[in-house]
């Protein structure tokens, strides 16, 4: 007997990422390097060490090298590296990589590597705790 595709997702172990989702990780990728900024800001100038917005930052910060640590894929893994984790805009990361892959593949590596991080935090269940990033 076949099963549907529909009836498929019943069976599935994790929650998936949905749309908003998805766009909800690629703010808070397009923040990396802000986040980034600010806890290096507070740690240098030794700024409260209880503070709920540090604590916060350093959170969202830390997750997202975690999670982009956990992308299997190499080719994705390094283009979201690069990309985010960098700070480098789309024009330099297709100028990086254009020698190996066209620039859609690049894109399609960006998209894959996204939907791979909110997965991620789909099932850290962490979308909760970033409204307030």
């Amino acid at each position: 007997m076949m099963v549907a595709e529909s009836d498929v997702d019943q069976f599935s172990l994790f929650p998936e990422a949905n749309a908003a989702d998805i766009v909800r990780t690629r703010y808070l990728l397009s923040r990396y390097m802000k986040l980034k900024a600010d806890v290096e800001g507070f740690e240098t100038n030794n700024l409260s060490e209880g503070s709920e917005i540090l604590k916060e930052a350093i959170k969202v910060k830390s997750n997202i090298e975690k999670a982009a640590d956990l992308i299997i894929d190499n080719d994705t893994r390094r283009i979201i590296d690069f990309r985010f984790l960098k700070g480098n805009n789309r024009k330099t990361t297709i100028l990086r990589f254009k020698s190996i892959m066209s620039e859609s593949t690049i894109d399609r590596y960006i998209e894959k590597g996204i939907e791979s991080i909110a997965q991620t935090f789909k099932l850290w269940d962490e979308f909760e705790s970033y409204k307030s990033c």
